[in-house]
């Protein structure tokens, strides 16, 4: 799904009238605060770039530089760079320099491939004549450097060195002026898609094909004072202000909020496109497809906690309470047929067949419907208990009740009609799912998820990266992915990941291609979380509250609002042969963003030049290193894998990037390493280093020979001095 698609939604919000009872907030977009408190050396931004690393370049109103790899900032200052005052301009070359327009001037910043970033005293001498102030620095298509100041106009060629005065140009962003009348504009960038983004003294303006959006206070950007903007490698939009940095990526959650008493509990995309949601307090809901509505227990409903809700073929929506079941269309609440007969009125959720009967969950045992009459299961039955709180469906059209005591499998006629799963008796179950392999996923209170293979069940927890124990609900994307919602979140598991999770036969010497060695690793890292970083609205998710839409995103119900999340098709993450990231079509491998820097090396806690190759002598036995990987995506999620490869077999987890070595035997050996950023987002397999371990001199073969020499030359002296002796 495109950008414009979340703003169109936004503007549907925006344009629609105010409900008359209950409140329903507009979007809320989640623009993420890096300030002083995050370790920026000033609040106030003027000016953004990012290199072609993937570092995000902060210029201050006083303090000069700052460099963000998306885990801290590094400060160049006075110092640190030669830097005084400010930074109100910057600019790359996009291969080796970074330069910054000063009230003194331009100042250049030569960029490491190692982040061993440096001033570059021989540039700056060059544009010595350059005097500022300067405010208007841009890298032009043919490579040029054009430099504005109060006074005049010059160009920079870096390839030759030469500078030139030359006549000013107009501001690319000129033409947007007519439009944006009574705003000062102080910065335009456009994104991957040619969408522009406007810095302005109003807020953030966005362009899109055919809408425009401005972003304020209303929209999740604490200030209307933008002074700059620029586009990360990861398509994420930033804003420097005068309170900071802010940081927004687009296309990932779009959060709605309903109040704080309207939690959402389910929700529906009708024949129409119509979205409704049922709330729990609030309501029916319906916000998008038709004018706003609210349809409430003063409209009929028999309470304003719903707990699901189904389209019948004539239209009109079955909506479940927890007091009873209705019938809701264009002429008001009409009451179910009384040949529905439930055995307690308090409904917990509600499946529609594939024969067109209906299924009922409720607290006094499981009730089918088949618009005739009503047939009651419970206890007596053979279900595992009388509180039924989730449904399923086969392949083979049975239906899967998930009950406070277990799970049984039930169909609507014959004998031996229920039939409990022995291996998931005793379970307190929340939340059901059969995959597209008909596989059976059991969400439970506190013991995680438990997935049934060919009446095989396999438990899956934190081990396997599943980030809570209580699972509220069981969702799955149009390619196969499985999400589990719990409290604090979604844990999502790729569907490619699902063999990791499988048995293995330990007296196989490889699995699908993989040693067993490798297989904690891979189960461990299964899987990866959509949290309040990526957008998901803090509160409590509710049980049963996902929805997969028709264009494929799937939303999720909690306290106070719904989130809108648009899956990606995950790559394969964690195989032998390790992942490949995403990449453009036709683009070239050197081209890709996500490549790991070595950021720190040391031997013996000293620290070494940063270079492919290092020899570590017969005393020398620690290794250190640190990494980075440039990603702002996701925060905290990042983690890297590395190994010795010729040393060992299996690969290490880091998840700040620090590694360490002890007591290294004689060899030679490769660091690799390879990097997650979350929703199953990987960078190439890199080799980092070479490591050379010199053997110690009693270990070398040369000594070894020597000594076997040695010791010839000894037996044949002793030989010859026991002939000679019994010769005399």
């Amino acid at each position: 799904m495109r950008l414009s698609l979340s703003i169109e939604i936004l503007l549907l919000i925006a344009a629609s009238l105010v409900l008359p009872r209950g409140q329903i907030c507009g979007q809320e977009y989640p623009f993420i605060r890096h300030g002083m408190s995050a370790g920026l050396p000033q609040r106030h931004v003027t000016a953004l770039a990012v290199d072609h690393r993937g570092f995000l370049w902060a210029g201050m109103a006083e303090r000069g530089l700052a460099r963000y790899d998306g885990r801290e900032f590094r400060h160049f200052g006075e110092m640190e760079a030669g830097i005084t005052g400010g930074v109100f301009a910057l600019a790359t070359d996009g291969e080796h320099w970074v330069f910054a327009g000063t009230n003194a001037g331009v100042r250049v910043l030569r960029l490491d491939v190692l982040a061993a970033d440096r001033p570059d005293s021989t540039i700056t001498r060059l544009l010595g004549r350059i005097q500022g102030p300067v405010r208007v620095l841009r890298m032009r298509r043919d490579r040029r450097l054009y430099v504005e100041t109060m006074r005049e106009a010059w160009l920079f060629s870096p390839r030759d060195s030469s500078l030139r005065r030359c006549a000013r140009e107009s501001d690319p962003a000129s033409y947007l002026q007519p439009r944006l009348q009574g705003m000062d504009i102080r910065g335009m960038t456009k994104d991957c898609n040619g969408n522009v983004w406007v810095a302005t003294d109003s807020g953030l303006v966005y362009f899109g094909d055919t809408e425009r959006y401005l972003f304020g206070p209303d929209e999740g950007l604490p200030t209307r004072n933008i002074s700059s903007v620029c586009i990360d490698h990861e398509a994420g939009v930033w804003c420097g202000s005068d309170e900071g940095l802010f940081h927004y990526v687009p296309n990932r959650l779009t959060t709605f909020g309903f109040g704080d008493s309207a939690a959402v509990a389910c929700m529906i995309e009708t024949k129409d496109r119509e979205f409704f949601f049922g709330t729990r307090g609030a309501g029916l809901l319906r916000l998008f497809g038709g004018p706003r509505l609210q349809v409430t227990t003063q409209d009929g409903l028999p309470s304003n906690v719903i707990t699901g809700l189904h389209e019948l073929s004539t239209g009109e929506l079955l909506v479940a309470t927890d007091n009873g079941v209705v019938v809701w269309g264009p002429g008001g609440v009409t009451p179910m047929p009384e040949s529905l007969h439930l055995p307690d009125p308090r409904v917990l959720q509600v499946h529609l067949a594939r024969d067109g009967s209906y299924w009922f969950a409720t607290k006094g045992g499981l009730v089918h419907w088949n618009r005739e009459r009503s047939i009651v299961f419970g206890p007596r039955d053979g279900l595992p208990s009388a509180q039924v709180n989730c449904l399923a469906e086969d392949a083979f059209g049975y239906i899967i009740a998930g009950t406070s005591g277990g799970v049984a499998r039930v169909r609507a006629t014959g004998a031996g009609a229920v039939v409990a799963v022995h291996g998931l008796l005793g379970l307190h179950v929340t939340a059901l799912k059969t995959d597209q392999k008909d596989r059976l996923w059991t969400g439970t209170v506190g013991g995680g998820v438990i997935v049934s293979i060919r009446g095989r069940h396999y438990r899956l927890g934190s081990a396997q990266g599943l980030a809570g124990g209580t699972i509220v609900f069981i969702g799955e994307d149009n390619f196969g992915s499985l999400y589990f919602g719990h409290h604090s979140g979604v844990s999502v598991l790729p569907q490619a990941n699902i063999q990791f999770l499988l048995p293995v036969d330990s007296m196989k010497t490889h699995w699908n291609g993989i040693p067993p060695a490798q297989l904690p690793f891979l189960r461990a890292m299964s899987m990866y979380s959509i949290t309040g970083a990526m957008g998901m609205r803090a509160g409590t998710l509710q049980e049963g509250a996902v929805l997969r839409d028709r264009a494929g995103r799937l939303w999720f119900g909690g306290s106070g609002g719904a989130s809108c999340y648009n899956p990606a098709r995950p790559p394969v993450v964690g195989g032998w042969t390790p992942p490949q990231c995403r990449r453009r079509a036709g683009a070239d491998r050197s081209e890709l963003p996500l490549r790991v820097i070595l950021a720190e090396l040391c031997i013996d806690d000293r620290s070494t030049r940063l270079r492919e190759s290092i020899t570590l002598g017969e005393d020398e036995r620690v290794l250190r290193a640190r990494l980075l990987l440039p990603t702002f995506r996701n925060p905290g999620q990042l983690r890297f894998l590395y190994r010795l490869r010729g040393l060992e077999y299996t690969w290490h987890e880091s998840t700040d990037g620090s590694i360490l070595y002890t007591g290294i035997e004689p060899g030679s050996y490769d660091l690799e390493v390879q990097a997650s950023i979350g929703e199953g987002i990987w960078s190439w397999r890199q080799t980092l280093v070479h490591v050379n371990v010199t053997a110690p001199v009693s270990q070398r073969r040369w000594f070894l020979l020597l000594l076997m020499l040695l010791a010839a030359g000894l037996g044949m002296l002793v030989q010859r001095t026991i002939l000679r002796w019994r010769i005399t």
